[in-house]
């Protein structure tokens, strides 16, 4: 059959092998298979029944025990992420997959055995893991306001099972990532910081992500001192006619100005009245 070999007959008896006029006698294995199949048997494809099904959530870091169900099987093959696969022999009935990391979700488990042939076969299952919520603990902002514009703002949130959590104002601090204190993929609790600066009052959330993408948030409202306008400009003092004296003030635009020419003009005026008066007092006599 090709490039395999397969029985296809027995020696009942013969004298030695080929001699002339003493012929063998075969049995025809074909037509004894059933029987022979009652006392051997015969290798077959292993199954694997290998699911997710009934698996409890896991955390970063922690451990989960897969059972291992199939039949036929002559060795398990279980590869976690971008691990070295781990192999087992067929009679295992389950695995401690350990070290669990947040980054990786995903678990190959292959049954593996022989054909009818006697060629290796396997089957495969994927499973991904499903990862517990995660959880905000006492999130808390320092100093606790309310802040002047552009105050600086420490905002520290610690967390269970988070893979990532993100600050957002609504405004200029739009999702951005805070920065954690130990490696989120395999740590099961973890402090995210963030240095933000207080621009506009209003909403200050974070939201923190689990590897499966389950999410939580935590909001905060913030009020921030608005500017006070700058002070009015003072007028510059003495010197120039009218004894240092400004009659009037006027608001043009934005900036302020004074008049002291109508000082002059003034002055001027009420010396021409009187040159007046003198000259006609000298007309009339008087």
């Amino acid at each position: 059959d090709g490039a395999k070999w397969r029985l296809a007959g027995i020696v009942s008896w013969g004298l030695e092998c080929a001699d002339p006029d003493f012929y063998g006698v075969y049995s025809r294995v074909s037509r004894f298979a059933d029987f022979i199949g009652t006392y051997v048997s015969f290798p077959t494809c292993p199954t694997n029944d290998t699911d997710a099904m009934g698996l409890e959530t896991v955390q970063n870091g922690g451990s989960i025990t897969i059972p291992l169900t199939g039949s036929n099987v002559v060795t398990w093959t279980i590869t976690y992420g971008g691990g070295e696969p781990v192999e087992l022999p067929g009679s295992r009935t389950s695995y401690l997959l350990e070290d669990i990391v947040g980054n990786t979700t995903h678990v190959v488990i292959a049954a593996n055995g022989l054909d009818e042939s006697r060629e290796v076969c396997s089957v495969e299952t994927d499973l991904d893991l499903d990862f517990a919520a995660p959880v905000i603990e006492s999130p808390s902002l320092t100093p606790a306001g309310p802040y002047d514009e552009d105050d600086t703002v420490t905002v520290d949130v610690p967390t269970t099972n988070a893979v990532s959590v993100t600050i957002d104002d609504g405004g200029a601090t739009s999702d951005r990532a805070m920065t954690p204190e130990a490696d989120a993929d395999a740590t099961f609790s973890n402090t995210w910081t963030y240095s933000y600066t207080a621009i506009q009052s209003g909403q200050l959330a974070v939201t923190a992500v689990n590897a499966s993408g389950d999410s939580v948030d935590h909001t905060w409202d913030i009020t921030v001192n608005a500017t006070p306008p700058p002070p009015a400009p003072t007028p510059p003092s003495g010197g120039g006619g009218g004894g240092g004296c400004y009659i009037d003030s006027l608001q043009a635009g934005s900036e302020e100005y004074s008049s002291p020419v109508l000082w002059w003009l003034l002055g001027a005026g009420v010396l021409l009245l009187g040159v007046v008066g003198y000259k006609r007092k000298v007309y009339y006599g008087l």
